[in-house]
């Protein structure tokens, strides 16, 4: 890979990383059930726009041509990088910034849980169950937070793979030029 490759994608992955940052500021800024709501799902769309943005840019800077591997590197590269970011930030504001911001999240993520499993019909006694297993277990703990980012980054490649097929362009092996 080229070091522009890199540059493009490095790029694009601070500035997806950044923006994820910036709207998990707002949303802690606005409480827990806006941290939690449906705007916080604009932190998915976020670093696609760029991981879809990096492999075009690069294309268009490579003449309009751009091979698959190095396509799924610039998407991946921009995924790896923002939700990096994005972990730590919410790693360090939720065990150091804010305490009982995260104790008043897992709180309400378990009244969530719990709704969710009344809605699928299961019993209550699987329901107290499941709910006693995750009661005071810190959800925001360094290793859940490295687990949590490794399951992303299998999802986020089979994704990287999606859009390097759309974007690549192979070169033409023969140009108009060398036939005649």
């Amino acid at each position: 890979m080229q070091p522009r490759k890199i540059s493009i994608a490095l790029i694009c992955g601070l500035i997806g990383g950044l923006a994820m940052v910036l709207l998990t500021t707002i949303l802690y800024l606005a409480g827990v059930s806006a941290f939690l709501g449906k705007a916080a799902y604009l932190g998915f769309l976020i670093p696609l726009a760029m991981a879809i943005a990096a492999p075009l840019l690069e294309k268009k800077a490579q003449g309009g041509f751009l091979e698959f591997r190095d396509a799924l590197k610039a998407a991946f590269l921009v995924f790896v990088i923002a939700y990096a970011l994005q972990a730590l930030f919410n790693w360090v504001l939720l065990n150091f910034i804010d305490q009982p911001f995260r104790q008043a999240v897992e709180q309400e993520t378990l009244l969530r849980t719990e709704q969710w499993l009344q809605r699928m019909r299961l019993s209550q006694e699987k329901i107290d169950e499941a709910i006693a297993q995750q009661r005071g277990v810190n959800q925001f703990a360094l290793s859940k937070t490295i687990m949590g980012l490794a399951v992303w980054y299998v999802v986020l490649f089979l994704v990287s793979l999606l859009i390097a097929a759309i974007v690549k362009k192979k070169r033409p092996e023969f140009s108009e030029s060398d036939l005649k």
